[in-house]
């Protein structure tokens, strides 16, 4: 399961000034860390920054950290889907052992 780690909030600040923030969503997915990843989305929702590229982060966050149902939420409030956004959903039932899910999606 994702915990949240208090640890990487200074992390984030310096990261926010240099990089792109949808790497810092999959970086946290990467550290399963979803309530960060979730924290930086909604400060980029504010910001009206709704690309491809922060849905597909959001949902390959939640697959790795084994929350298929937000997953496919998440995928579900994607607005246009693009080949990374739908590989990110079977890719995330492939590795959840969800083979059929992934089948039928694809």
């Amino acid at each position: 399961m994702c915990t949240a780690n208090p640890v990487y909030w200074p992390r984030l600040i310096r990261c926010l000034m240099k990089c792109q923030r949808s790497t810092m969503i999959s970086g946290y997915a990467m550290q399963r860390s979803a309530v960060e990843a979730f924290e930086l989305f909604g400060l980029m929702r504010l910001e009206d920054e709704k690309e491809n590229r922060v849905w597909n982060a959001l949902v390959t966050m939640y697959a790795k950290c084994g929350s298929l149902d937000d997953a496919l939420k998440t995928f579900e409030l994607s607005g246009d889907k693009n080949s990374i956004t739908w590989s990110a959903m079977i890719t995330g039932y492939a590795q959840n052992e969800d083979s059929l899910k992934a089948l039928k999606l694809f």
